[in-house]
């Protein structure tokens, strides 16, 4: 328990999946006694808090992988308003409030309902794009490349028309639905997680 506790001051990854840690057999117990100081441990706004290491490491991510929602060919997972960011949002309200369900954030009266069925729609939009990726590719695969979209276009829009008396390819209004779509729901996803690590971050005595 000493060393579980210990361990997400020097790693984040194991930090967050403890967040998320769920009893499955054992010592119902020591579950419950770890949970507590866990939480405990993690809700502290601190600038050395997890909520911040969460905002830094989203910061040199996003730095890394082109730092706008507005790339030809995105990375649906780690890019700006992708899953990862996605996850973080959730992390710190998990963190903060013991909850990262967007249902339930706005139940307690931590977002507003149009928010959370936002940010819903949004995850379930960008899970399935990446499961399509992962389809038409064989492998894992993140990046929306020029190559992949008309496939993954094809699966997801595929009844999609083209205007009469263009002449197009017949999957580009499927390929331009699919583009705008992903920045649609990349742009809720980064203006919500933003404002979940605002809320996550506000001084409790405030």
């Amino acid at each position: 328990l000493k060393e579980a506790l210990e361990l997400p001051e020097s790693d984040l990854p194991s930090a967050t999946a403890m967040l998320e840690a769920r009893f499955l057999a054992g010592d119902a117990g020591l579950y419950q006694t770890f949970m507590r100081d866990y939480a405990a441990l993690v809700s502290s706004v601190t600038p050395e808090g997890l909520i911040q290491r969460l905002r830094q490491e989203q910061a040199a991510r996003h730095s890394k992988f082109g730092d706008t929602i507005y790339l030809l060919e995105p990375d649906v997972k780690s890019g700006p308003g992708g899953i990862r960011d996605m996850c973080v949002g959730r992390w710190a309200a998990q963190a903060r409030f013991g909850t990262g369900d967007p249902r339930a954030l706005a139940a307690r009266g931590e977002v507003a309902p149009r928010h959370a069925d936002a940010f819903e729609a949004a995850r379930d939009w960008l899970l399935k794009a990446r499961a399509a990726l992962h389809l038409v590719s064989g492998r894992k695969q993140d990046q929306l490349r020029f190559d992949l979209q008309e496939k993954i276009a094809a699966i997801m829009y595929g009844n999609v028309k083209e205007d009469p008396g263009r002449v197009r390819s017949e999957l580009a209004p499927a390929v331009e639905a699919l583009m705008r779509d992903y920045q649609l729901h990349a742009g809720t996803i980064s203006r919500e997680t933003e404002r979940l690590l605002q809320r996550a971050n506000t001084d409790p005595d405030r």
